[in-house]
């Protein structure tokens, strides 16, 4: 383990327990060993569901329309 990770787990650690349950899971997710799906917000569900749907059918956003939704947040 390098310094730098070391240095964040004792960091991390001192962190409310939920906070170091979130820490982990993103932690596990950026090294491909997320074995157990992300909750989906019931709120969100149908969102969620309507985005999957337009990823089957290939249904993705042009760089052009990407590059225009950024600029509304000056990206």
């Amino acid at each position: 383990m390098t310094k730098l990770l070391d240095h964040a787990v004792k960091v991390a650690g001192t962190l409310p327990d939920d906070v170091q349950d979130e820490i982990a899971r993103l932690m596990l997710a950026l090294a491909g060993d997320d074995k157990e799906p992300e909750p989906v917000d019931p709120d969100h569900l149908d969102a969620v569901l309507e985005g999957l749907e337009q990823a089957r059918a290939g249904k993705f956003a042009s760089r052009a329309e990407v590059a225009r939704t950024l600029s509304r947040f000056g990206e």
